[in-house]
């Protein structure tokens, strides 16, 4: 895979898209910040705010850092936002096409965190 870089001024940090980040930021911490919880489906959504909140820390880095690579880290920083968007998009594939469909339409209801974050409809 080729990345190209071009070093041109890049309006990557806009304002909108950052509060995107620090609005799922806040709703998982929130879910997490409450003890591990003993009811099942309460403790999915808690383990799901956790893992979602690795995979939005994780974009946050990289999206907060690609305006400031320089031409010697471009190669180790390419590797760094494949990985990171590889793992996210493994995650949700799994989530997708195992997890999800596991789950009782109640839970998929009650405990719809990433449409509410996403603004999935």
């Amino acid at each position: 895979m080729l990345f190209v870089f071009h070093h041109l001024p890049l309006p990557m940090s806009d304002q909108s898209t950052l509060d995107r980040f620090q609005h799922a930021r806040a709703l998982f911490r929130s879910v997490i910040a409450k003890p591990e919880p003993t009811d099942l489906y309460d403790r999915q959504s808690w383990n799901m705010a956790g893992v979602h909140t690795v995979l939005t820390e994780s974009l946050l880095s990289v999206y907060k850092q690609a305006e400031k690579i320089t031409r010697h880290d471009e190669a180790a920083f390419s590797f760094y936002a494949f990985i990171t968007v590889s793992g996210v998009t493994h995650h949700h594939m799994q989530e997708e096409e195992h997890y999800l469909p596991c789950l009782e339409p109640e839970f998929v209801r009650r405990y719809a965190l990433m449409r509410r974050v996403f603004c999935i409809v």
